[in-house]
């Protein structure tokens, strides 16, 4: 009964529906460090990013897709662990309902007060800093884009 009274009260509550959308970034991807444990913070990003665009209806099983989910979620795995789901989850409302999330200040707030750091770190050339400190397993990514 709970996922259904989500989804109905997402339909006529805008607030509440972009609420949801972060909620379900991070159970999306706290359910895939559950199923594959051990690996870095930007694997579970980069295939919640999937999940959610494959929802949209893009083919999650073809390679520049998958190849597309790590270097859109890149800057995003340069945040916290604690913190990168949520930050997805917030990223993707800025990308796909900006005027939906323009009404929640205090989300705006929280993103900005993860992402800042990062974005200078990119303008100072850190970012593959940050990136190898969160993703000390991972090949060095390079300088993506969120």
């Amino acid at each position: 009964m709970g996922k259904y009274f989500r989804f109905v009260r997402s339909i006529f509550d805008t607030k509440y529906s972009c609420r949801d959308l972060v909620k379900s970034a991070e159970e999306v991807y706290a359910k895939h460090q559950r199923e594959f444990p051990g690996l870095d913070p930007h694997s579970y990003l980069a295939q919640t990013w999937l999940a959610f665009k494959a929802a949209q209806g893009a083919n999650p099983e073809d390679e520049d897709f998958k190849m597309a989910s790590f270097t859109s979620t890149y800057l995003l795995a340069c945040i916290p662990p604690d913190k990168c789901a949520r930050a997805l989850g917030i990223y993707i409302l800025y990308k796909e309902r900006p005027e939906d999330l323009q009404k929640l200040p205090d989300l705006l707030n929280e993103f900005n007060e993860v992402f800042i750091p990062v974005m200078e770190a990119q303008k100072n050339g850190r970012a593959d800093e940050l990136y190898q400190r969160y993703n000390p397993n991972m090949k060095k990514a390079g300088n993506g884009q969120a």
